[in-house]
């Protein structure tokens, strides 16, 4: 008897989860189709970029589709019980909540798997990848608008070229991609001016693939300061000089930092160690992205907790129903986490401890409506919630009446 009724309820979540699952994921898809249009027309790559673009994108939002997808898939699958009265024929037959969370435990624990693995090692590789795509996109259009015998530089309102950089290119070689007769003009940050004038000029990737390297040869150096009378002239049979590509550049921001975000546990781990070392600012920051690669999938057990006695309680209207009860335990978690982040980066509490605590709020009060529920005798959570997600759908639509208004007076 309850292996069939494991079985039953695996049946029940499954099909919920996948269908969340998809729609969510198709949605997120969607929301990327303007960033695809934009390399295909603009930037004038192939479908092979374009497919590559996706599957290192998508990783980053599972890791909160997945668990969103399951605890849609607990409460739709408890109401149905519930309203269907098999809830009650099951108590009956003296099974009680106790055994109904088994089975849900066990797919909660392969849906933390699954999330896990993408925190881990998919969701690093995925954002590498693109910032890898959206570089090397940048790259290939910045060299392809340079032209003969015209000025290159940053217009303004315009996207591409170098930061500080104006390029001249006398003409192009039969091969299309060594440049003849190159004049350089580069004003950096501390003032200092160079003019560098080359025989020839080739771009290439650096070592570290997220870079643009320009490798001149034959050619002189004339380099000066802003203030100063100081002049130095060097002649050169090579050199290699980084450029970096203009800001603002649409989509993506290439840059040469290595974010959080690419980096592997033990990567992470290791800079945690030069961070703490060295007593740099960031270090709460660094602690609280590593132990949210654990915390995130780990709410699959929250909501598996709270939804099944959220599922099962009675709804007071048609408008907090399924989708929408799963929308509100997100957001008040969202805001949990947000909230308890800004303190765990400040140093106002501990970072792991802040990584963790929307689990552990939530956990405590998942844990407490499920006994209650399971002794029959609920509390009255759902008016909570109600009343709570009507309050905060009043802020956002709020806040999107006084945006309305500041557009309208600013046009």
């Amino acid at each position: 008897m309850p292996r069939l009724i494991s079985i039953y309820i695996f049946k029940e979540i499954l099909t919920p989860f996948l269908l969340s699952a998809g729609i969510l994921t198709a949605t997120i898809i969607l929301s990327s189709s303007l960033d695809m249009v934009d390399l295909v027309v603009t930037y004038g790559v192939g479908p092979s970029t374009v497919l590559w673009f996706l599957l290192s994108t998508v990783p980053n939002f599972l890791v909160d589709i997945i668990p969103i997808s399951f605890l849609i898939a607990v409460l739709v699958a408890f109401a149905r019980l519930s309203s269907e009265s098999e809830i009650i024929a099951l108590k009956g037959s003296g099974v009680g909540l106790f055994t109904l969370i088994k089975p849900v435990l066990v797919m909660s624990i392969a849906v933390y798997l699954l999330t896990l693995v993408i925190s881990l090692h998919i969701n690093p590789w995925g954002n590498k990848n693109l910032k890898k795509i959206m570089f090397e996109v940048a790259r290939t259009a910045t060299a392809a608008g340079i032209e003969e015998q015209t000025f290159f530089w940053t217009r303004p309102g315009h996207s591409r070229g170098f930061k500080g950089v104006v390029l001249y290119v006398d003409h192009f070689a039969e091969d299309n991609e060594t440049m003849r007769g190159v004049f350089i003009s580069q004003k950096e940050e501390d003032g200092t001016k160079s003019v560098i004038l080359a025989e020839s000029g080739l771009f290439v990737p650096s070592s570290d693939d997220v870079s643009i390297s320009l490798i001149l040869e034959d050619g002189t150096i004339h380099r000066s300061r802003e203030g100063s009378t100081d002049y130095n002239l060097a002649t050169f049979d090579k050199y290699t000089l980084a450029l970096d590509l203009a800001e603002g550049r649409r989509p993506g921001r290439p840059t040469h930092e290595t974010s959080n975000r690419e980096l592997y546990v033990g990567e992470l781990r290791e800079k945690i160690k030069v961070v703490a070392a060295k007593n740099w600012p960031s270090l709460n920051k660094d602690i609280l992205d590593l132990h949210k690669r654990f915390s995130m999938p780990a709410a699959v057990f929250v909501f598996a907790i709270l939804g099944i006695p959220l599922g099962i309680q009675k709804v007071r209207s048609a408008k907090l129903t399924g989708f929408s009860v799963a929308i509100a335990v997100v957001l008040i978690y969202y805001l949990i986490s947000k909230q308890v982040e800004s303190l765990g980066k400040s140093g106002l509490i501990n970072p792991v401890l802040a990584a963790w605590m929307p689990n552990i709020v939530l956990g405590a009060i998942g844990a407490y409506i499920f006994y209650r529920a399971a002794i029959d005798r609920p509390v009255g959570v759902m008016k909570a919630i109600e009343d709570l997600y009507g309050s905060i759908c009043e802020i956002f639509k709020k806040k999107r009446i006084g945006e309305s208004k500041k557009k309208g007076r600013g046009k």
